[in-house]
């Protein structure tokens, strides 16, 4: 991972530490994936720099986790619709229940985001002013 042009250069054992962090679930873990002490790795989170490169990391590997679900979710879809067409009347019903839930929730959070964009552009107004 290379810090060019993303703030403070990491050194090398921060870089090694940043790339254990985000591929193991704890920080006693990362620290024996890189050979460094958990105290270490754990001063290097309080890092302001080092935080900053983490989180970013770590939001985007976030975004192509979901990148990826959304890629399945048309498979997903699909699946659903065919248990729409189930002999068996329970799966039928699971399927419609499951579609419904999955439309309300979405439907809550396309109106959350919204609200979101309205209140942000409404602060943002009122700091312009």
């Amino acid at each position: 991972m290379s810090a060019a042009g993303d703030g403070a250069k990491l050194s090398a054992n921060q870089e090694k530490a940043l790339a254990a962090l985000l591929a193991t679930p704890t920080v006693k873990a990362a620290a024996g994936r890189c050979g460094l002490d958990e105290r270490t790795v754990r001063r290097y989170l309080e890092d302001p720099e080092f935080k900053r490169r983490y989180t970013e990391a770590r939001a985007h590997l976030l975004d192509q986790a979901v990148a990826g679900l959304q890629k399945l979710g048309v498979a997903a879809v699909s699946v659903l619709g065919r248990n729409f067409e189930a002999e068996n009347r329970h799966v039928q019903v699971r399927a419609a229940r499951t579609v419904l839930d999955l439309m309300f929730r979405g439907t809550e959070l396309v109106e959350i985001e919204e609200r979101i964009r309205r209140l942000e552009e409404a602060a943002d107004d009122d700091e312009s002013c």
